[in-house]
């Protein structure tokens, strides 16, 4: 049986900013199509606010996904630095890796 005693804190960091960062992308663009399809339907602004508005969202998807990513990478790295510190005081995850 092996145990994980030690995670790097800038690996983990990174991989958790990457993951969220994709996340943050699907669901930005989720949010995003439900808004532009809420602006192009019957009784609301219309067409001549889905161009400007459309493009609003994409930017702002972008600048979420970012957000998000930079959040991943800051609380994937507290998350490794407090593994660390519990996994000293009572012991790391134990695993089983077959070769």
């Amino acid at each position: 049986m092996a145990e994980i005693k030690h995670l790097g804190i800038f690996s983990v960091a990174k991989i958790s900013g990457v993951l969220y960062l994709i996340i943050g992308l699907i669901v930005g663009f989720i949010f995003a199509l439900l808004s532009l399809l809420g602006m192009v339907a019957p009784g609301g602004a219309g067409m001549a606010t889905a161009g400007l508005g459309g493009i609003a969202l994409l930017i702002m998807t972008f600048f979420f996904a970012i957000f998000y990513g930079i959040l991943g990478f800051i609380i994937g790295g507290l998350f490794a630095w407090l593994y660390n510190i519990a996994a000293a005081w009572v012991g790391g995850i134990e695993m089983e890796i077959r070769e």
